[in-house]
């Protein structure tokens, strides 16, 4: 083999343009699809954060005059989960940036404002200390938040003492009474504080306060039977209250995952197109290899001649291509070393 080697590098370097050529093929072809298979696996195949998803929804309004998913009106908020059904459990979101006070001084964060039965709706559950009880989004209650992980360890120390500390938000005091595993953001971005969303003095039906909602369908409960559901609530509180709610509806889909997008349909498609990639480059690679045989049929003659068997010529063939795709593999990793 060591012999196979070495006559294996002499021959690559009395033809470097070729060599070249075929070094960088088996590098874009495997880099390209180890690249796209990279997000793959952390889009769509590694396991989600949270549990039951494919009993989990999101829910939003749609506006008269504009498309798509849009905030939520706290109150008409309130009637869902007084009149629906379909759903083990609800929650809201809202937005909830806050300035932390610490010692070394203050800084801004992108946190949540979130119903007490958020962590619930998706299974989650504290690394140290507790997620949020019913009562923490009464008025009086409310100063308690959980920190996320990755704040935890970076402007706290990853010290366990935190829980049950004080910490001042906005200036206020808060509580800590909980510490996030990692790995647990259900959304696009990673929120990394979590206070209680009190829904008292949030009475104005035409005021859009809300982010979202998401909520876990019961066992049992289609997504079209809540949609169906959600439809009628939607058309009584349109006839109830038609100064806000003429005109606005109900969106009930599945939760996507956290990159915020459904991009399942996308990322697959482009797997399978530099799979062809790949297959272009093997293509590619094959009919340099006949080209560099046929050129060499002489010294293959020669050598039969001089008694090496045919085993012994597939087996030197072999390991110079063998060593070329052990190039392209290395230049391929070298950026990551």
């Amino acid at each position: 083999m060591i012999h196979d080697l070495r006559h294996a590098l002499r021959l690559i370097q009395k033809s470097p343009v070729s060599s070249i050529v075929a070094v960088l093929t088996v590098a874009i072809g495997v880099g390209a699809n180890a690249a796209i298979f990279s997000i793959v696996r952390a889009v769509l195949l590694k396991p989600l954060p949270y549990a039951d998803s494919d009993r989990l929804v999101q829910i939003s309004e749609h506006w008269p005059t504009l498309p798509g998913a849009r905030p939520i009106s706290t109150p008409n908020y309130l009637d869902w989960v007084e009149q629906s059904t379909a759903f083990e459990r609800i929650a809201a979101t809202s937005w909830g940036d806050v300035t932390v006070g610490t010692g070394a001084g203050p800084f801004w964060i992108d946190g949540s404002l979130v119903s007490p039965s958020y962590f619930d709706v998706f299974g989650l559950h504290a690394e140290i200390g507790r997620t949020f009880a019913p009562n923490d989004d009464q008025p009086g209650r409310d100063h308690v938040v959980i920190l996320g992980h990755r704040l935890w360890m970076s402007r706290f120390g990853g010290d366990s003492a935190i829980v049950g500390s004080s910490i001042r938000l906005n200036r206020e005091p808060y509580t800590v009474i909980g510490v996030m595993p990692p790995g647990t953001s259900v959304h696009f971005f990673d929120t990394q504080l979590w206070r209680p969303l009190t829904t008292a003095g949030r009475s104005l039906r035409g005021m859009r306060d809300l982010g979202m909602v998401e909520a876990k369908l019961k066992p049992g409960v289609t997504l079209e039977q809540a949609r169906t559901q959600m439809n009628a609530i939607a058309d009584r509180l349109a006839l109830q209250y038609p100064d806000s709610n003429k005109g606005y509806g109900i969106i009930v889909e599945a939760f996507p995952r956290p990159v915020g997008l459904n991009v399942e349909a996308s990322l697959y498609l482009l797997f399978a197109a530099v799979g062809v990639l790949l297959l272009i480059a093997c293509v590619n690679l094959a009919n340099l290899a006949m080209v560099r045989g046929a050129a060499r049929a002489r010294e293959v003659a020669i050598r039969s001649a001089l008694g090496a068997g045919r085993a012994q010529i597939v087996r030197q063939f072999l390991t110079e291509h063998l060593l070329i795709a052990a190039a392209g593999g290395g230049w391929k990793w070298t950026p990551h070393l």
